[in-house]
Parts: structure tokens; sequence; C-alpha cells
């Protein structure tokens, strides 16, 4: 996914930002994990985590199993619909932006129409 948003941003405005635009994914990606990191820490805090215990209580337990399972499922959930709701790029449309590139045509274009995508 990554790479073809740099071919649709080449296709659009003309300029391949290959490098920023993996830049900033692994930026926003360490940002997430830095957060996520933060997380567990203050979930762990507030359910009373004791690292000097040999047996945590039950409501410490509960809160490591739900960050270990059940979060990550729902931010998994989340992020694959907000994917499938926001990306566009489907085979056809990046198939037609490939050809475009490779003949040299670039043009700004926020949507695909039927005509474009059939001449």
């Amino acid at each position: 996914m990554m790479s073809d948003t740099v071919d649709y941003g080449e296709w659009c405005n003309g300029k391949r930002l290959t490098g920023i635009s993996f830049a900033g994914t692994l930026f926003v990606l360490k940002l997430g994990l830095a957060f996520g990191g933060a997380l567990i820490g203050w979930m762990l805090a507030y359910g009373g985590y004791d690292a000097a215990e040999k047996a945590q209580n039950s409501a410490t337990i509960s809160i490591i199993i739900a960050l270990f399972t059940i979060v990550p499922a729902i931010c998994y959930l989340l992020s694959a619909i907000i994917a499938k709701r926001y990306y566009s790029l489907t085979t056809h449309n990046l198939k037609t932006v490939m050809e475009q590139l490779a003949q040299g045509k670039r043009r700004c274009q926020q949507q695909f129409t039927s005509q474009e995508v059939q001449n």
C-alpha cells in the first residue's frame, strides 16, 4: 500500500517522493509504538501491577490479558475498517496509473471517472 501511494503521488504531482513518504510512515509508526508502550505502562499501574509480587491480583491479570488480546484485536479491526473505507486505489486504478507513468503521463486528479479508466 505504501508504494502504491508513492506511485499515485507521482502521477498526481509529477514528483516521486519515496523518501518522504516512507519516512513519514515510519515516523507515525514510531509514535504509535511509543504511545502503545506508554499505554501498557499506564494500564498496568492503574491495575495495581507490582513487579515485586510473585502473584498478581485478579484485576491486574484481567488487564494484562486485555492488553495483549482484546486491545490489539480492536486496534486491528479499526485499522482494517479505516483502510477499507478510505483507501480508494483499486487494482484497476493502479494499473491505469502505472501505465500512464510508464508513458510519461502525469496529471492531478482526485477521482477516477469511468471514462478516464476505459481510455
